[in-house]
């Protein structure tokens, strides 16, 4: 005896899969004194991320003073 079975499935394009951690920064600090913070960002997705550009926000989407820098900025 023999039995037949259908699957159904779809194929998608494969996408990078970019995931911050944390997902929020809130730093302090005083004039004249530095402070610092780690953010990692992990492609989760099954492409390479390609072209990604880092942008520091405030949580209504403004972007920060001048001052504020991350490492790696070409203001730097």
């Amino acid at each position: 005896m023999s039995a037949l079975a259908s699957a159904y499935y779809q194929l998608h394009e494969a996408r990078p899969g970019l995931t911050p951690e944390p997902t929020a920064l809130e730093i302090g600090v005083q004039q004249t004194r530095t402070a610092a913070a780690k953010l990692t960002i992990t492609n989760k997705g099954y492409s390479a991320a390609q072209g990604v550009r880092v942008q520091l926000l405030t949580r209504e989407g403004v972007a920060l003073p001048a001052w504020v820098r991350h490492h790696g900025d070409p203001r730097a």
